[in-house]
């Protein structure tokens, strides 16, 4: 039975208790295939073997970051068009649809593999259809088990166009997961396309830490937050050492390390401002300074295209991007002594309510911020518990960021856009 718990977003907390905050340098290597990449990293930090990494919970981070890396191999498949064709499968006891492609033959090196079924996975189908201008008619189809004849009959007529203009065929990269005897279709890039994922941005930013470290016995931080799936990583980083809200809480600089490799999409580092309410951790919420607002560099981030110098030299600015929280406070709107906090609750509630609003499958968000559940919100430390409990619920990473952006941007600037 296909499992794809893998490929959505979890959140995951550290047992400090249990915790024993180290792992050897070695299998924190041993994550890394790329030949090049690791030889790159033992002469950067001038590595030694049996090196052993302290960092604060560090063993636990790393056991579910190893759980996801392990899970899948990964094959890079050159496809020619005409050897592609979809169908919509339906789950025999759930009933739900789900997309399949059926592979005739792909080159992988020099290894051809043929008739492959894979599993449509994270935005594949669009990736799939997007030059063909159907992806909205191919998601439609789903909607009905009648409707998916339909898929067959489009099959068929491309199948026919590239028999009667060959010089259209094109191959594509298709980044396919193994696991066992099922396989899935990631995403479809271009060969210039390289493997940086989860555990590479894992390593180097461990190792970046862990250097930042033994040079100033004064950089003090830990890991405030753990988002991860199989494609993807938002590794929080923050100081240790913070400064007090009044009476309401505590404001830390952080650093959101990010990346994510399903399609199109970048890695980077972003800088990061960890608050939490004196009621403890669990309320904590992150606030992303806008890039757009300051001239100072907020954020550093790249496409999945460049050498592995430049990926590395990326989190190189791990440590200078921890500190920009310094810069901007002075005009961050929620310490303004004027602000009024229950029009600040009501501006990220408008984003909430409207109609075609991006968090309408989130559970109980909306009615978080209700002034008849919420109350009047008269002081910081109601609203960044409001927005604390917001951040503890269940949704997909997209939505999650949104709705980041949309916190942040209202207790910073005052404005409720995302």
């Amino acid at each position: 039975m296909e499992d794809y718990s893998y490929f959505k977003t979890e959140r995951f907390f550290i047992d400090k208790e249990k915790a024993t905050n180290n792992i050897n340098l070695d299998d924190l290597l041993a994550l890394i295939s790329n030949e090049e990449l690791k030889e790159l990293l033992i002469n950067r930090y001038d590595l030694e073997q049996n090196l052993v990494i302290e960092i604060d919970g560090i063993d636990q981070v790393f056991d579910h970051v190893k759980r996801y890396v392990k899970r899948f191999d990964l094959l890079r498949l050159e496809v020619a068009d005409d050897q592609v064709t979809s169908y919509i499968e339906f789950d025999k006891i759930t009933n739900e649809p789900r997309y399949k492609f059926s592979i005739a033959s792909g080159i992988e090196e020099d290894v051809i593999h043929e008739n492959l079924i894979v599993t449509a996975t994270y935005d594949s189908v669009n990736l799939f259809y997007k030059d063909k201008d159907l992806t909205q008619y191919v998601k439609s189809l789903k909607k009905h088990k009648n409707m998916s004849n339909l898929l067959d009959e489009l099959n068929v007529s491309w199948k026919n166009h590239y028999t009667r203009n060959p010089k259209l065929v094109k191959k594509r990269l298709f980044r396919i997961l193994k696991h066992n005897d099922d396989y899935y279709l990631k995403s479809i890039n271009t060969n210039s396309y390289r493997e940086y994922g989860i555990k590479e941005s894992f390593v180097v930013a461990i190792l970046e830490l862990f250097k930042l470290k033994n040079q100033n016995s004064n950089f003090d931080f830990e890991i405030a937050s753990i988002l991860l799936s199989e494609s993807e990583i938002d590794l929080i980083i923050s100081k240790k050492k913070g400064v007090k809200l009044g009476n309401e809480g505590l404001v830390k600089n952080s650093i959101s390390i990010r990346n994510n490799d399903q399609g199109n999409a970048s890695f980077g580092i972003y800088s990061t401002l960890e608050i939490y309410t004196e009621k403890g951790l669990a309320e904590k919420i992150f606030l992303f300074p806008n890039k757009d607002d300051q001239s100072i560099k907020t954020h550093i981030k790249s496409a999945h295209t460049v050498s592995a110098d430049k990926f590395v030299e990326i989190h190189s600015e791990i440590g200078v991007l921890l500190n920009k929280g310094e810069e901007l406070k002075d005009n961050y709107h929620f310490l303004k002594d004027t602000v009024d906090y229950d029009q600040l609750r009501q501006k990220i509630e408008e984003r909430l309510i409207v109609n075609n609003s991006s968090f309408k499958g989130v559970d109980g968000l909306k009615d978080l911020f209700k002034r008849d559940n919420a109350g009047h919100v008269d002081n910081l430390a109601k609203l960044l518990s409001l927005c604390g409990k917001a951040e503890l619920l269940d949704m997909n990473s997209d939505i999650r960021f949104k709705l980041r952006y949309l916190i942040s941007n209202v207790l910073l600037y005052n404005k409720n856009s995302i």
